[in-house]
């Protein structure tokens, strides 16, 4: 319970809703820096079985930003 009351309300969705990479589908240009020098990495998803597909190979990432620089 003392966790809870230390993190942020985005600290708590993140631990409770964590967010998965799929790595089946990656387009060509995923895996690269881009122009900018920023590790290019495929869109996040929610950990949902809604979400996925049984053929599919996925990263599980608890303490991921959405738009988090990547270098």
């Amino acid at each position: 319970m003392r966790v809870f009351r230390s993190l942020s309300v985005s600290g708590i969705m993140t631990l409770l809703y964590p967010r998965m990479l799929a790595v089946h589908d990656l387009s060509s240009d995923v895996g690269f820096l881009d122009p900018k020098g920023r590790l290019k990495l495929p869109a996040f998803m929610r950990a949902s079985y809604a979400y996925m597909v049984a053929e599919g190979a996925y990263l599980l990432c608890k303490s991921c930003k959405s738009g988090e620089d990547v270098t």
